[in-house]
């Protein structure tokens, strides 16, 4: 899916543990070391997801087809993505590949 787009930067944003909501304009998934803490959020379309790597490794947000792309995220980093259609989007970290998670977006 195109027409979307994402930023990076190392400035950390306190992580939401409730669960997100089409209402959420912007939503917060915090990445540990083995997963990200939200594995499905629902949101409509404009809406922001941010990623935080509270971790102590390296991560990624990577689109399975077409959405978010972060590159490498180091720890204490951050990554934000404005999703602008709605859809199902599929993600994963590149370095671990048993991460996985999905952001529903609707109208």
């Amino acid at each position: 899916m195109t027409g979307d787009g994402g930023t990076s930067s190392s400035s950390a944003m306190p992580a939401s543990s409730a669960a997100s909501s089409a209402q959420d304009s912007n939503v917060v998934v915090s990445i540990d070391d083995t997963n990200f803490n939200l594995d499905s959020v629902r949101i409509s379309k404009g809406s922001t997801v941010t990623w935080i790597n509270d971790g102590s490794n390296p991560h990624s947000v990577t689109g399975d087809d077409g959405g978010p792309d972060s590159g490498t995220i180091v720890q204490g980093g951050t990554y934000s993505y404005t999703f602008n259609s709605a859809g199902t989007y599929t993600y994963h970290c590149d370095l671990h590949r048993s991460m996985v998670g999905v952001v529903v977006v609707t109208e």
